[in-house]
């Protein structure tokens, strides 16, 4: 079907009014489940969806609209038309899927036939011409090339459990979404950069009834916690890590948390003047400009930054103020890994842990010098330090609770401007500079 012909069937009076069906229906909508200043969280999926609905409404509505407007014999015609135009869809489909299959029976004098008869259908279905004759002989090609087989209740239960188990397959262990919803993590990752997680960076994981967002309706087969059944290797300091955060995070249990591994099993971690010692190594810290030095109390100087936080209780979104610092991890093989910090201005956690004050955390062993990290357990930590739930308040992480490595940003959503608004619907600013950011 030519584009003209194609281009003619949707600038019909009923394609009109269902587009602004359509479009009204979503106006409201869209005001009712995005608020204006939130974190931009699910827009992206929102506005998917919000094509989606557009396109398959305003077609659905569309020859409904056009043969309500019509009577007769007209009725009559735009009704063939509009089956006439379906019949060409899906015949043009089947041919294609056909035309690939290498044991096809079908000859080139076959596939020429259907061609023709798609193309005389979508023809018909512009201009109705011999549109009766069109469709019989349509008929009489679809079923010699095509013989009607009656698929099963068995079949079809099959192929949508194939198309599921794949779906759940790639989730559980290739790749996997996540949101940013908070600020723990800046100036890494911002509130509302959407990123990919790779499910089997460190193994093979049976994940929680937790663990398989919209399937968590599995629930009942899964375990209680997530446990791999398969790991080649423990996630490594300075590695930004998805994990289901564990029961002694109280309210939040369940929930993926994203954080950086700074300490493995066996490692001493603790904190002097707001620097990261890790057996007893001092991770060097220097402001965001490259330069060293230290202020008058002695901590490490930070390049003073203004940045948007989403508080949901004072806002919800404030500009803060911090620090900005580069610091250096090692990993257990002594490879540097450089990333970016921030402390307030003046930092509100200096040292850890504090000396006569020695916490009690699950995965960890406290003196007054340093937390030991126990074996099955990873210590992690937000980037935005003095801003971030972390470690140094409820303890480590076991590893069977990580889920994967964060790879990179694919699109990157600020909700505390608009791009566009019109009354109640609104469109967050997007960070089209981050698209494609490798995670370090």
């Amino acid at each position: 079907m030519s584009w003209g012909n194609r281009l003619r069937r949707l600038l019909t009076p009923g394609h009109a009014v269902g587009f602004v069906v359509v479009v009204t229906a979503l106006y409201f909508a869209w005001g009712r489940v995005f608020q204006e200043g939130g974190t931009g969280s699910n827009v992206v999926l929102g506005l998917l969806l919000a094509v989606a609905v557009l396109w398959v409404g305003t077609n659905t509505l569309a020859p409904v609209v056009d043969e309500a407007l019509a009577s007769g014999d007209k009725r009559a015609l735009l009704k063939k038309q509009r089956l006439a135009f379906e019949g060409a869809v899906h015949l043009e489909k089947a041919t294609k899927r056909e035309r690939k299959n290498k044991k096809t029976p079908l000859t080139s004098d076959v596939f020429a036939e259907l061609n023709a008869v798609i193309a005389a259908l979508f023809q018909a279905s512009v201009d109705g011409k011999d549109i009766d004759a069109v469709a019989e002989r349509a008929t009489a090609i679809t079923n010699r090339a095509f013989p009607p087989v009656k698929e099963g209740v068995f079949a079809q239960a099959r192929s949508l459990g194939a198309a599921f188990a794949v779906a759940i397959a790639l989730r559980t262990f290739a790749v996997a979404p996540f949101q940013i919803p908070s600020g723990s993590m800046i100036p890494t990752l911002l509130i509302g950069d959407h990123l990919f997680v790779w499910r089997a960076t460190y193994g093979l994981q049976i994940p929680s009834k937790n663990g398989l967002g919209i399937f968590s309706f599995l629930g009942a087969v899964l375990p209680q916690k997530p446990i791999y059944f398969a790991r080649w290797c423990i996630p490594e300091p300075g590695d930004v890590v998805v994990f289901e955060a564990p029961p002694w995070v109280s309210a939040n249990a369940g929930e993926d948390w994203i954080k950086r591994v700074v300490a493995g099993p066996g490692q001493q971690v603790r904190f002097e003047n707001t620097v990261l010692i890790v057996d007893g190594r001092r991770y060097e810290q220097v402001s965001a400009d490259g330069k060293n030095g230290v202020d008058d109390d002695g901590d490490p100087l930070g390049e003073l930054t203004t940045y948007d936080d989403f508080r949901g209780d004072t806002g919800p979104w404030v500009k803060s103020h911090a620090g900005h610092k580069k610091e250096t991890l090692l990993r257990r093989d002594g490879t540097p890994v450089v990333h970016s910090i921030f402390n307030d201005m003046p930092p509100r956690t200096s040292q850890w842990p504090i000396p006569g004050a020695v916490p009690t955390l699950t995965g960890l062993r406290c003196t007054d010098e340093a937390c030991t990290v126990a074996d099955g357990f990873v210590f992690v930590m937000g980037d935005n330090r003095d801003n971030s739930s972390d470690g140094r308040t409820w303890g480590a992480v076991p590893i069977d609770n990580i889920k994967g490595k964060a790879i990179f940003i694919w699109v990157s959503v600020d909700g505390s401007e608009n791009s566009l608004k019109v009354g109640r619907f609104t469109l967050p600013r997007f960070r089209w500079d981050r698209l494609g950011d490798i995670i370090r």
